[in-house]
């Protein structure tokens, strides 16, 4: 079993609620990303309050000819993301992101703080990488197959 703690993206990139619209578009270019994690930083815990996306900002704030820098993130984020233990497991994130319908999952410790994220590319990945190594099964059953014969032909 994989834990979620070993293959999350640990560099997420957050800020705070009363950020703008603006500071928040120009961070995720910066860092080359499509969201970024709400925090509320109360006592050193970075507990995930919300999610925003470049999608959001292109149908909430840019579609609707709205200013970007008098818009702040808390007034165009989705509340309350889903967030999942970082000791969960990748079925346990596909099943949370299937049943939410959402593509990325903060990933927070035993206090509740931010310590990554999961998104659906992460996991399309990762399946990938086994579905590859699951096919290969045949073709290594062969190699043995033969050095095990020719092993058996010098006993003979």
């Amino acid at each position: 079993m994989t834990h979620l703690k070993a293959l999350c993206n640990r560099h997420v990139v957050h800020i705070d609620t009363n950020a703008s619209v603006l500071e928040a578009a120009q961070l995720m270019r910066e860092k080359h990303v499509g969201d970024v994690v709400v925090v509320d930083g109360d006592r050193g815990i970075l507990r995930p309050i919300g999610m925003l996306t470049d999608r959001d900002i292109v149908t909430l704030v840019v579609g609707e000819d709205v200013n970007a820098e008098t818009v702040k993130v808390g007034d165009v984020m989705a509340h309350n993301p889903r967030v999942i233990h970082q000791l969960e497991d990748v079925s346990t994130a596909i099943e949370c992101m299937s049943e939410a319908g959402v593509r990325r999952l903060p990933i927070v410790d035993e206090r509740g703080s931010l310590v990554g994220i999961v998104t659906a590319d992460d996991l399309h990945q990762l399946l990938a990488r086994m579905q590859n190594q699951l096919s290969s099964i045949s073709s290594q059953q062969i190699v043995h197959e033969v050095t095990g014969a020719t092993l058996v032909n010098r006993f003979s």
